[in-house]
């Protein structure tokens, strides 16, 4: 009787084993999972770029243009007065969340340091958003001849996101 039992608890154990690592993804396959995504965070899309991409492998314009990039601005960020008001650019924003004027998404960068081009300063809490967010830098770009020079924007001080759960605030 008690090899009975032994045998059987063993079976119930080994069953609760395989149910617990056989339980299905509620990601719906996507690797990144929500635990990697930021909570819920606001800001305001306070500029734009589009840029040439680049190759990974050897840094060279493929000769496409990438999709419009949003630059944001977190809020209460200790980047609102700087320079450069952003913390984050990201590709993955909908063009149709905001009808923001063309005026404003308009050069494609700026040319006088190859980085984007900011809205004006009457504005820069216009756009205000609702997201989630996670690092990501699978988009390669270069704006214009501007790398070589002393003066280009510094693309290393800001990251590339993906966003996910966005709404208007």
């Amino acid at each position: 009787m008690k090899t009975t039992l032994a045998k059987i608890s063993l079976l119930l154990f080994l069953l609760s084993i395989i149910n617990t690592g056989c339980e299905k993804s509620h990601n719906n396959g996507d690797e990144k999972s929500d635990t990697a995504y930021s909570g819920p965070v606001t800001g305001y899309i306070v500029g734009s770029f589009i840029c040439d991409e680049t190759d990974i492998e050897n840094g060279q314009a493929t000769g496409n243009q990438t999709a419009r990039a949003y630059c944001i601005l977190l809020e209460n960020s200790g980047n609102a007065n700087s320079e450069w008001p952003m913390d984050f650019y990201t590709f993955g924003l909908s063009d149709s969340l905001y009808a923001i004027p063309e005026e404003l998404l308009s050069p494609d960068y700026d040319g006088s340091n190859c980085g984007p081009h900011f809205f004006p300063d009457s504005l820069k809490y216009s756009y205000k958003i609702s997201f989630k967010f996670q690092k990501n830098d699978s988009v390669h770009f270069v704006c214009g001849p501007c790398t070589a020079m002393e003066l280009s924007f510094p693309w290393d001080d800001f990251d590339q996101i993906l966003v996910r759960d966005v709404s208007k605030e």
